[in-house]
């Protein structure tokens, strides 16, 4: 193409430049008059918010954003933004722009596939070639595309017909066969670019495999292509997605910790990789995912109370498991400081039963029951709120109060996060249930104890049941009476008077509802007395 061909074909192209810094804006501008653009078709961007404002206001040609936008936002929150909300036309070129070209950068975009990557300082003179190009395949694309959508199948397929047969339009042609529900004719045409050695289709016919529910078929697919530097991030999402799919989370784990180390960033996949560490119980990952969460968030379309709030809801679920006093209370220091940090951030009408269901868990486990019971009562008659984590918390609520909890769960889970949140909240249900029966042979063991004349085993066989199921009256009872036998000396006596004083509450909470026994003043009294005397021979 000569010099004034390409003058022309920038002649009426529409470009919005973004970059935080002026005067790589006004010299890149510069660089576009001088190989065609006229300057009212040039628009300037200085951060995401002005080039969200400007894509919502009109459709570019040419979009080319740098990568770091300063004030702790990037181009992938950036990009990710304009997705969502649907402002990217789909002929749109757009180009990454980036100081370096790290791994983390390249693969970062590729969930949202930009059309090229530049290194700086950029030379637009020596890309327009590629640009046109791009532009040129995009539109075309884009016009069989329009072709479906106006005349049908049988019009865009005879517009495929009057170009090359190159991989593009391959491809173009498998997209209308899926979308007339003919994937074996689509599965074809994957299956023979795979035998001339065009490695993406095996991405493309993973997907569909996946489709099909071919899990194991999808995941051996793109095996082959695992070590492919080009497709290794494409090919491990996809044998993530099977393992989920199988329910084989330690591989998927697995996997997901190889997309990380190539693109550690994406916020969305930091989520899924959060709640498969809380569906295997490791709550020390769920914290390190939860803060790099907590660091990215920000400028992201993930910011969100119910987001935000997920280092804090791990840091009681560390503080629930910590048995050591001290560490608890430091613990649960650091999560107050955190509530705090985050009630900044949001209006109260964006936060208040989120922040309602975390400080009952709280008083939960510090052992308010009055308090907590208050705000669980008020929330069960409030209006539903679908964010995920608030319904998490409502289930550990229910579970900790011996109660049923329903949780809206997806129908159809198809992505990563989807599947990650349905296998969570599945494997707190069957927890849930598989502890109400241990807490049932736990209460029979507690009770044979005692008729064996064994107070010592009974008593630490109700505090399990305690620790298990907490704030139930009828255990509450249980702890008083064996207490006034015998205290144990395997348990610190600041836990065993915790224990004790939860207990008492809980009967006082429960004493309009529930008789309380003629006994049970005088049990009091000496367990009160126990106490006391231990404490003066400590």
């Amino acid at each position: 193409m000569t010099t004034i061909s390409k003058m022309n074909f920038f002649k009426a192209k529409t470009v919005l430049l973004i970059d935080d810094c002026q005067m790589i804006l006004n010299a890149t501008r510069s660089m576009l008059i001088t190989n065609g653009c006229a300057n009212d078709n040039i628009y300037l961007a200085k951060d995401a918010k002005i080039a969200l404002s400007a894509c919502a206001t009109r459709a570019y040609d040419f979009i080319i954003c740098d990568y770091n936008l300063g004030h702790g936002s990037d181009g992938l929150q950036l990009i990710e933004q304009m997705h969502s909300k649907h402002l990217i036309p789909e002929q749109t070129v757009i180009f990454v722009v980036t100081g370096e070209m790290s791994k983390s950068v390249f693969y970062g975009f590729a969930e949202y596939e930009p059309d090229g990557y530049l290194i700086k300082p950029i030379n637009i003179g020596a890309i327009t070639s590629r640009l046109i190009s791009c532009y040129r395949q995009k539109s075309i694309i884009h016009n069989i595309k329009k072709s479906y959508r106006v005349s049908g199948a049988k019009a865009a397929l005879d517009l495929c017909d009057k170009y090359d047969e190159v991989t593009t339009i391959s491809f173009a042609r498998a997209d209308i066969y899926l979308s007339e529900d003919r994937s074996d004719l689509a599965q074809k045409i994957y299956v023979k670019l795979i035998k001339n050695q065009v490695n993406k289709a095996r991405i493309k016919l993973g997907h569909l495999l996946i489709e099909q529910k071919k899990f194991e078929l999808a995941a051996k697919l793109v095996n082959a292509v695992i070590n492919d530097k080009k497709l290794r991030f494409n090919a491990l999402q996809i044998q993530a997605l099977c393992y989920l799919q199988q329910g084989q989370v330690r591989k998927a784990v697995e996997s997901f910790k190889e997309i990380s180390a190539i693109s550690p960033n994406n916020v969305g996949r930091l989520l899924t990789q959060y709640n498969l560490s809380l569906h295997l119980n490791d709550i020390d990952a769920s914290l390190s995912f939860a803060n790099k969460i907590k660091a990215r968030i920000k400028n992201s379309i993930w910011h969100s109370v119910d987001h935000c709030l997920i280092s804090a809801r791990c840091l009681l679920l560390k503080a629930e498991r910590e048995r050591e006093i001290p560490n608890k209370s430091s613990i649960l220091i650091e999560f107050k400081n955190q509530l705090k940090t985050i009630e900044k951030k949001f209006r109260l009408p964006q936060y208040q039963w989120h922040r309602e269901l975390i400080i009952c868990r709280y008083l939960l486990l510090t052992g308010d029951i009055k308090a907590a019971k208050t705000i669980w009562l008020a929330y069960k008659t409030a209006e539903p709120i679908a964010d995920f984590y608030l319904q998490l918390d409502a289930l550990f609520i229910a579970s900790l109060l011996g109660e049923n909890h329903a949780v809206n769960t997806l129908a159809l889970a198809q992505t990563p996060l989807q599947l990650s949140q349905q296998l969570l909240i599945s494997t707190l249900q069957k927890n849930d249930m598989k502890k109400k029966a241990n807490i049932a042979d736990l209460k029979k063991l507690a009770l044979q104890s005692s008729l064996q004349k064994d107070p010592m085993q009974s008593i630490n066989q109700w505090l399990d049941v305690w620790q298990a199921q907490p704030f139930e009256f009828d255990t509450a009872l249980a702890v008083i009476k064996g207490f006034s036998v015998a205290i144990p000396m395997n348990i610190s006596m600041s836990q065993l008077k915790i224990t004790y004083q939860q207990a008492v509450e809980t009967i006082d909470d429960n004493e309009l509802n529930s008789q309380v026994p003629s006994w049970f003043k005088a049990k009091n009294t000496e367990v009160k007395v126990a106490f006391q005397a231990l404490e003066q021979h400590a």
